[in-house]
């Protein structure tokens, strides 16, 4: 065999010939140590040692490098969560093309940062190919979170001066945030779950919710 280059982990076949039997080493990567045309899938840089024995027990041994091209660090990008209804942006590197995979939801499934827009929680695939045409596999995980419901409460009729309680049973899932507008005539302050009010005029009051994955409702 000659000295190859191949990607880190491709099919390589090795080549000898001119002896009746044949041994190679190390055993590393190798589909077959004892004939003379072994395929190997290196993940680095390997010299294999073929040793020939032919009539009458005579040796010969020769040495064949397959190099493998060095892989730039490369990466889908970190996994991320969006809220219903928002668009997520991808950001791979480490390449000179790419495909996503599925292409579902994904405004460009060919280049490095698709904006994605989709209802579901799933992993995104991407096959990065860098200039060596060597091809890496990186994914991700989207998370789609559901928006929260914001409860403001049934429709109240007071008296000028009289103090009543707005807000839901309960105004929001737990440990959300909360902000009341406007703040005309509000005893207690914006951000309670459930104020007391007590306006001199008919007033509508609209809650904004803000769960624990800053997603939000009205």
């Amino acid at each position: 065999s000659i000295d190859s280059v191949i990607c880190p982990g491709t099919k390589d076949s090795l080549v000898a010939s001119g002896a009746i039997s044949y041994t190679w080493s190390p055993n590393y990567k190798i589909n077959n140590l004892y004939i003379a045309n072994p395929i190997v899938r290196p993940d680095s840089t390997t010299d294999y040692i073929v040793t020939g024995t032919g009539p009458g027990g005579c040796q010969s041994r020769d040495t064949v490098t397959v190099y493998t091209y060095e892989i730039a660090p490369f990466s889908a990008g970190s996994d991320t969560g969006i809220c219903e209804g928002d668009t997520a942006q991808f950001s791979a590197f480490g390449g000179v093309s790419y495909e996503w995979s599925p292409a579902t939801g994904l405004t460009d499934p060919n280049i490095p940062n698709p904006e994605c827009f989709t209802k579901y929680s799933r992993f995104y695939d991407v096959s990065i190919t860098d200039s060596n045409d060597c091809v890496s596999e990186a994914s991700l995980f989207l998370q789609v979170n559901d928006l929260p419901e914001a409860k403001a409460g049934p429709n109240d009729t007071i008296c000028v001066g009289d103090i009543t309680t707005i807000g839901g049973s309960p105004s929001g899932p737990p440990g959300a945030l909360y902000l009341w507008s406007p703040t005309t005539g509000m005893i207690d302050t914006s951000a309670a779950p459930r104020p007391d009010v007590s306006p001199d005029t008919s007033t509508n009051y609209t809650l904004l919710v803000t769960d624990t994955n800053g997603c939000q409702d009205i």
